[in-house]
């Protein structure tokens, strides 16, 4: 009589402790992603204040050492998903809660590799904000993710 006890008792740990390690591994993998778009976007945001201090000529979005990418798409606040997976050509689905929209003033960043997602960063607009005008519906390549700042703090694509 003591064996079902026993079993019963596995069988509810079982059954509690397998979700609560999944859901442990989900929320870290969350966290590190979150933390790892932070990264990126503090890189970003240097890239840009050396432009306006004039140490260097262009911000040269190549230079993003945290990942390695082959793709840059930049969408506008105003952006629905569906545009964002027809420009990345694919049914592209964020791991955490996404919500673009007017009342989000961030640009957005996307970073490809091999057609794939592999970073995103909600950069904010009062930050910097890279202008609509001459934007590359087709991404940027490495070599073309060179910008400059216009008089009027716009971001625009350079194309030197």
């Amino acid at each position: 009589m003591n064996k079902p006890h026993s079993y019963n008792v596995r069988k509810i740990v079982m059954v509690i402790l397998i979700p609560v390690i999944a859901l442990l591994s989900y929320a870290t993998y969350i966290t590190r992603r979150a933390e790892a778009r932070d990264r990126l976007q503090t890189e970003i945001s240097h890239l840009i204040v050396q432009y306006r201090n004039g140490e260097t000529q262009s911000i040269d979005l190549s230079k993003v050492s945290l990942i390695s990418w082959d793709r840059l798409y930049i969408f506008g606040p105003y952006v629905q998903l569906k545009s964002i997976q027809n420009s990345l050509g694919y049914s592209w689905r964020p791991d955490t809660f996404f919500f673009p929209g007017p009342e989000r003033a961030f640009n957005y960043l996307f970073f490809t590799r091999n057609g794939k997602v592999i970073q995103y960063v909600e950069y904010p607009l009062d930050w910097g904000n890279f202008a609509e005008k001459d934007r590359k519906v087709e991404g940027y390549i490495p070599s073309e993710a060179h910008f400059i700042i216009n008089t009027y703090g716009y971001i625009f694509w350079s194309e030197e």
